[in-house]
């Protein structure tokens, strides 16, 4: 499994691509990244250092930085972390007040 904080059309492998997504609860978020991280482990595609540590704080599990390119194929899974509401202050380190973060499930199909 994944733990990602975009998701672009660039991400695919290949196309077609059908892409299903569904938004569950931080508490749920949190424990389906401590058992993946127990089980199969999770790789980080997340490309922002401050992202990557509220992450890493959010849901109890190590998430590392990692600003590279990746592509997701059929069958892959992912942890998609979006910031939602105020814009954050360029170099902002907290969630501004009024923000949160949601989480979703992202299946490529």
């Amino acid at each position: 499994m994944y733990i990602i904080n975009t998701l672009s059309i660039t991400m695919m492998d290949k196309f077609p691509a059908n892409l299903h997504l569904k938004e569950i609860k931080p508490d749920k978020a949190a424990r389906l990244a401590a058992k993946m991280h127990k089980v199969n482990g999770v790789e980080s595609y997340v490309n922002n250092a401050d992202h990557a540590r509220i992450f890493s704080e959010t849901l109890g599990i190590d998430v590392a930085h990692r600003p590279e390119i990746f592509y997701m194929k059929g069958g892959d899974n992912a942890l998609l972390g979006k910031y939602f509401s105020p814009e954050a202050p360029f170099g902002s380190k907290e969630i501004p007040e009024g923000g949160q973060l949601r989480w979703f499930l992202v299946e490529v199909r």
